[in-house]
């Protein structure tokens, strides 16, 4: 990972660097896992719908991106209860 996206995040988990990529359920149990968190303790953001059904298996909090404004309308609305 780059500079930038290391300051920018707690963690960066590259899919090559691990060798599995979503929706293969290691890389969500690598995220929590480095981050020390429960999956329900996790909010997950991604535009493909295959990715939003495998996080919300595992018991994600699952936000379907289609647009910038609604992706942080529903970010919101989940961290506010």
């Amino acid at each position: 990972p780059d500079a930038l996206a290391q300051a920018a995040y707690d963690e960066v988990i590259s899919s090559a660097a691990v060798g599995v990529k979503k929706p293969d359920r290691r890389i969500f149990e690598i995220a929590v896992e480095r981050l020390g968190v429960q999956f329900s303790e996790t909010a997950f953001i991604d535009d493909n719908a295959a990715n939003i059904a495998a996080a919300k298996r595992l018991g994600m909090h699952a936000i379907r991106f289609r647009e910038s404004a609604q992706a942080v309308k529903a970010l919101r609305k989940l961290l506010n209860g």
